[in-house]
This record gives C-alpha cells, sequence and structure tokens, in this order.
C-alpha cells in the first residue's frame, strides 16, 4: 500500500493523468474571443425577402472537445429561412440542437426571436471559448462518364481531405493518413421513383464533399456532405459531420 501511494503521489505532482491533449495547441486556455453570433434581417420569414447571418461559426472547443455549427434545411420549392444550431461531440454525437427557427413554422412566424440563442452562445463561449473553423476551398477531380466528378478534394495547411461518391474519406496531415473510412451511413439509399417502380426506376443521389473547415492542431474537421439530384429525384438536405483523429 505504501508504494502505491508513493506511486500515486508521484503521478499527481507530475502530472500523470488521463485528460485529454487535444487542447494543448498554441493560442488554447487563452481568454474567450468574441462570441458567435445569429442576426435575422428582413421582415417576416414567409415573406421570402429576410435571411440569417451569423458571425464566428462553425466553431471549435478550445480544447477541442466539441463542435458547434449553424445548419439550416432544405426546403425544395417554397425555400423557406431557418435555422438550427447543433452542437456535437468528437464522436459526431449530437450533444445540443437550438431551433431558431423551425421550417415548418415560418407561415406562423412574425417576428425572428434572436436574443435568447445569441445569450446561449454568449453563456457557452464563456465556458468552451469557441474558436473559429477555418474553411478550405473544395475541388472537384476530372469527371467519370457520367459527367460529374467522382472525387473532390480539400486543402487546408497539412491537412488533406478526400471524399468520393462511395463516400471513401481519407484525411492525411502532414503527409500521414490519420483517417481512411468508408462512411456509409452519409449515404442516401436508392429507392423507387414511385409505389410499384421497375428496377430501371430508382431514384439515386450521389454524395460529393460541399465543404470542409477544419482546426488541424485540434484535430477535427466538419466535413460538409451534398447529394445530386433531379426533376424526378430531389436531392436531400446536405449535412455536416465532425470528424476526429
Amino acid at each position: 500500500m505504501r508504494h502505491l501511494s508513493l506511486l500515486l503521489l508521484t503521478l499527481a505532482a507530475c502530472g500523470g493523468s488521463t485528460k485529454s491533449t487535444i487542447g494543448n495547441v498554441a493560442g488554447a486556455g487563452g481568454p474567450p474571443g468574441p462570441a458567435p453570433t445569429v442576426a435575422w434581417s428582413g421582415g417576416a420569414p414567409a415573406d421570402g425577402d429576410g435571411s440569417f447571418a451569423t458571425t464566428g461559426l462553425p466553431a471549435v472547443a478550445d480544447d477541442g472537445s466539441r463542435v458547434l455549427y449553424d445548419w439550416q434545411q432544405g426546403d425544395g420549392g417554397r425555400g423557406y429561412p431557418n435555422l438550427r444550431l447543433v452542437t456535437v461531440d468528437r464522436a459526431d454525437q449530437v450533444i445540443d440542437t437550438r431551433v431558431v427557427l423551425d421550417v415548418e413554422a415560418v407561415d406562423g412566424t412574425s417576428v425572428v426571436e434572436t436574443a435568447s440563442h445569441n445569450q446561449f452562445l454568449a453563456d457557452s463561449n464563456q465556458k468552451l471559448r469557441w474558436r473559429p473553423l477555418p474553411a478550405a476551398a473544395v475541388e472537384a477531380e476530372p469527371a467519370g462518364d457520367d459527367m460529374f466528378p467522382t472525387r473532390h478534394t480539400s486543402t487546408l495547411g497539412p491537412l488533406t481531405v478526400a471524399l468520393d461518391d462511395e463516400a471513401h474519406l481519407v484525411i492525411t496531415s502532414d503527409g500521414k493518413v490519420v483517417v481512411d473510412k468508408v462512411m456509409s451511413g452519409w449515404l442516401v439509399p436508392s429507392r423507387p421513383m414511385y409505389d410499384g417502380a421497375g428496377e430501371d426506376e430508382m431514384c439515386s443521389n450521389p454524395i460529393y464533399l460541399g465543404s470542409v473547415h477544419a482546426d488541424p492542431a485540434r484535430h477535427v474537421a466538419l466535413i460538409g456532405v451534398e447529394y445530386r439530384g433531379n426533376d424526378s429525384c430531389w436531392e436531400p438536405t446536405g449535412q455536416l459531420h465532425a470528424v476526429t483523429w
């Protein structure tokens, strides 16, 4: 017991704990910067001339433990504005969702309330010290036989992100592969165009890389995926996914 006690005391003195070192990067641990914000400009949402604007989003917590992003649902022909603030952990599991404006509630909304959401952003910034995630340009590789690119890539500092139309995601950092995985859960399954449709009448919505925001030092990337569609098979709303290594 005496040896065990001495060992525990030694570990404590040397900082020998199981704390994550993800947040131990240059600039981490400093005071909070400006909090993210959300604003609405325009009249009643149903009028069709208003829009949301955000600052400081998407963002990663200073310790790298979670990601906060703004997400808007596609709304087909109506095109109604809507906005959600989504917080996910490093496993891409949703921790919190705040609905700023629900697309299905637009018709009955005359005023868009943002004060409470900005208070949430300010309060959480004091605790988590949100750091904006820089964006990287996305480039398409040469088109395949169907005239659509089958693979897109994006580079941000030491990171290169690549995604093909089979959802094979590869991320390299300083030339070393840190993620190499088929993200099958990101794919949209093919489905019949209508009840009783034959095998040659299936809807398909191929996936592609739409956006990349990343913090190489905190080992996190927010991957935006989009889907192709046509007049017979409308594309689903794009999704955002946190990927870590």
